[in-house]
């Protein structure tokens, strides 16, 4: 009963419905998604990249009548793929490719 009740600790400490291993999932593709798209592999280069209170990435979550669906999105990136799209959503979908700005954590099933 102890260990059930550590696992859900944890999970409410991480403050969002994900698992374990989607939070390192998500750590990862942080961790790549700085260092690849904003040339910032270090705490000193990202704290220059960012605002006072932080707020660099954002999270969806969907419910559905099967399930969450959820991903994690980088203002940064979001913020440039939406300026230069218009309103084609077409593209807007390419530039989130290719800025890298998003990342799906959990599947629906």
């Amino acid at each position: 009963m102890k260990s059930d009740r550590d696992l859900m600790e944890a999970d409410y400490h991480r403050g969002f419905p994900i698992t374990e291993q989607e939070q390192k999932a998500i750590r990862e593709w942080e961790e790549q998604h700085w260092t690849n798209q904003h040339n910032a592999p270090d705490l000193e280069s990202r704290l220059r990249k960012q605002g006072a209170i932080g707020g660099n990435f954002h999270y969806k979550f969907v419910p559905t009548s099967i399930g969450v669906s959820g991903c994690i999105c980088c203002t940064s990136c979001m913020n440039k793929a939406y300026m230069n799209c218009g309103n084609n959503r077409d593209r807007l979908k390419e530039l989130i490719k290719e800025y890298d700005a998003e990342f799906e954590f959990q599947e629906i099933g």
